[in-house]
């Protein structure tokens, strides 16, 4: 016998009542507090980073992608960097910057990490 689905995340009109996808305010709490605290563990851990163009990274925003189980992970570059090679760095260290994670976060599964690497803005100097 498989598993009842939970009638009031399943119903339409479940976002009318309870918000996006049925998901109460709590949980949405919850995720963008997972959020703030990979942030806070990618920021430490990219820069505890001895490589040169590592050093010139830093996370600028994490968020679900699409469910707290998998992050997107937007990181910016200040100065000349390359951004294809900070991207193949990134996801050569992936397997590193999870394991940080794992240990910042209390939680049984480690999300899995997507990294999108921005250019410098504009209004940088």
């Amino acid at each position: 016998m498989g598993k009842k689905k939970n009638k009031r995340m399943t119903d339409p009109r479940a976002e009318l009542y309870f918000g996006e996808g049925g998901r109460d305010s709590r949980s949405r709490r919850k995720d963008a507090q997972l959020c703030a605290q990979v942030r806070d563990a990618l920021d430490l851990a990219l820069g505890s980073m001895t490589d040169g163009d590592l050093a010139q990274v830093w996370v600028s925003e994490v968020e679900p992608a699409p469910h707290v189980g998998h992050l997107r992970v937007v990181v910016e570059v200040s100065g000349e960097v390359d951004l294809g090679v900070v991207s193949e760095k990134l996801a050569a260290l992936e397997g590193t910057l999870r394991f940080e994670v794992a240990n910042a976060i209390h939680r049984k599964k480690t999300p899995s990490l997507t990294f999108v690497v921005l250019p410098p803005r504009e209004d940088q100097p």
